[in-house]
């Protein structure tokens, strides 16, 4: 997951050689709020997740005389020039691995990422036919 808010800037980034397992059973994530909670995901289960993107606002704690307060961020960062090479994805047939790019704000576009030697099953990728692709004001995605 390449996640941003507030004023960052990431770049030039390489995800490289690594080999990837799905299972269409795949627990439902939960955030463990304390040491003392358990996982338990009840029976639910989620697709899996291979590329995870968002620039998205954060809150940003602002101390006051009497409190700190939260407000959420005016300014986005951006996510651009990302690079996934030789990924290895062996999955259930039935299940395709899912790539979510999303920000809400169109001048804050995730750009420039190039997917490079991909393979699902051994067979290597060809278009984002291939993926459960959720995409949002997104530009320039290479499938090499």
């Amino acid at each position: 997951c390449v996640s941003n808010g507030n004023q960052a800037e990431m770049h030039d980034i390489l995800f490289e050689n690594m080999r990837v397992e799905f299972q269409s059973n795949t627990p439902k994530e939960m955030i463990q709020f304390e040491d003392s909670k358990e996982y338990d995901s009840m029976g639910e289960t989620m697709p899996p997740v291979l590329i995870k993107c968002l620039v998205s606002p954060y809150s940003i704690r602002v101390k006051n005389a009497d409190n700190i307060v939260r407000k959420p961020s005016e300014k986005l960062g951006d996510i651009y020039d990302v690079t996934y090479k030789n990924i290895n994805i062996f999955t259930d047939a039935d299940i395709k691995p899912v790539i979510e790019m999303k920000t809400r704000n169109a001048d804050k576009c995730i750009r420039n990422f190039t997917l490079e030697n991909i393979y699902i099953n051994g067979t290597k990728t060809e278009s984002l036919d291939d993926f459960d692709a959720k995409l949002e004001n997104v530009q320039n995605i290479t499938i090499k």
